[in-house]
C-alpha cells in the first residue's frame, strides 16, 4: 500500500495523455488484487474524462510488472479450497477485468520493460499498442510453475497457434526483440529510448480525432470478437479450472506415494 493507504497505482493527466503507473518498484510492481481494482478504476476515470485522448500504462522502477503478487489473497489464488464451479467463476471474473481494456474507446499504450509477465502480459495483450524494451521478458509464470493457464484466451489472436503454444505449452520466455517479430509488441527499443518513444506515440495519437480513434478501435476489436473470442474464452475458463483441478489431484497422488 502507499503512504496514504491506497493501492500503489499512480494516475496523472498531462496534455491529453493519462498515465497509469504501477508504483511498487521494491516488489518489481507485483500486482495485488487491490492494485488490479485500482488500475481498472483509473481506466474508467480516463475513459470518462473528456480531456483524455490517450492512456499510457507503465511500471515505475526496474520492471513493468512481475505479475500477480503470489502472497496476496490466497483465498482467490489457491483453488484447493473451492469447488471447480467456484474456481471457474474466479477465473472468469479475472478475465473480464482485462476485457475492460478492449471496451474503452481510447487508445491504450503499454510501456513494457524489465518484466511483463502473468497479469502484466494479460494487460499488454489487451492493450492497443505495446512498446517494449529489447531486453524485456514476456512469459506466463503459472505455466512454468505448473499452477494453471492464463485467465484470458487472447494470446491466440496476437500470436497465432505456434507461438501461442510456445507460451502456453512450453512456458517460453520471449524477449522484446522477439516480441516485436512475433507481433506481441509493435516495436522494440533500447530501454533508455522507451520513455521518449512512448510519449511521442501518445502525442501522435492525441492529434487524431477522438471519434475516429474510437471507431477504429471498435472495428478492429470487433474483428477479434467475430473470430470467436467470446466462445473461446468460455472454453478457456473451463480448461483452466479443469487443469488446476487435475494438478491438485496429481499433487495429492504424489504426496501419498
Amino acid at each position: 500500500m502507499s503512504d496514504n493507504g491506497s493501492p500503489p497505482v499512480r494516475y496523472d493527466v498531462d496534455d491529453h495523455v493519462a498515465t497509469i503507473a504501477f508504483d511498487r518498484p521494491e516488489k518489481l510492481n507485483a500486482i495485488t488484487f487491490a492494485m488490479r481494482d485500482a488500475f481498472l478504476e483509473h481506466l474508467r476515470t480516463a475513459e470518462t474524462d473528456p480531456s483524455v485522448r490517450v492512456i499510457i500504462v507503465k511500471g515505475n522502477g526496474r520492471a513493468f510488472t512481475s505479475g500477480v503478487d503470489l502472497n496476496d489473497r490466497p483465498d482467490l489464488q489457491d483453488p484447493s479450497g473451492r469447488s471447480i464451479e467456484s474456481d471457474e467463476a474466479t477465473i472468469e471474473t479475472a478475465a473480464r477485468a482485462w476485457e475492460t481494456m478492449l471496451k474503452i474507446p481510447k487508445p491504450i499504450l503499454v510501456k513494457a520493460h524489465g518484466y511483463c509477465v502473468g497479469w502484466g502480459l494479460e494487460i499488454a495483450l489487451h492493450a492497443d499498442i505495446v512498446l517494449a524494451a529489447e531486453d524485456c521478458q514476456f512469459f506466463y509464470p503459472s505455466v512454468t510453475a505448473g499452477t494453471g493457464l492464463p485467465d484470458s484466451s487472447i494470446t491466440m489472436y496476437h500470436l497465432g497457434p505456434q507461438w501461442a503454444k510456445r507460451l502456453l505449452m512450453m512456458g517460453d520466455i520471449v524477449d522484446g526483440k522477439r516480441a516485436e517479430r512475433i507481433g506481441l509488441a509493435s516495436e522494440a527499443l533500447p530501454a533508455e529510448k522507451l520513455d521518449v518513444a512512448i510519449e511521442a506515440l501518445a502525442q501522435r495519437s492525441a492529434t487524431v480525432a477522438p471519434e475516429l480513434l474510437a471507431q477504429s478501435k471498435r472495428v478492429i476489436n470487433e474483428s477479434i470478437e467475430l473470430m470467436g473470442r467470446p466462445a473461446l474464452q468460455k472454453l478457456a475458463v473451463k480448461a483452466n479450472a479443469a487443469a488446476r483441478r487435475q494438478i491438485l489431484v496429481s499433487e495429492g497422488d504424489r504426496s501419498e506415494d
